[in-house]
């Protein structure tokens, strides 16, 4: 029976850590858009400020 659950927390400590390896994807994935963002916006402003 110990064995068992043991095994049961491993899958879930895994699961767990499958999930924080999701996150950390996804809030660089938005690190990436905000910077691109930015970089349209700064672009955006400069053409603006050479008319």
């Amino acid at each position: 029976m110990e064995g068992s659950v043991e095994k049961e927390f491993v899958a879930l400590i895994n699961s767990y850590k499958e999930i924080v390896k999701e996150y950390k994807d996804n809030v660089n994935e938005a690190v990436l858009n905000i910077d691109e963002f930015n970089n349209i916006i700064t672009g955006q402003n400069h053409k603006d400020t050479t008319n």
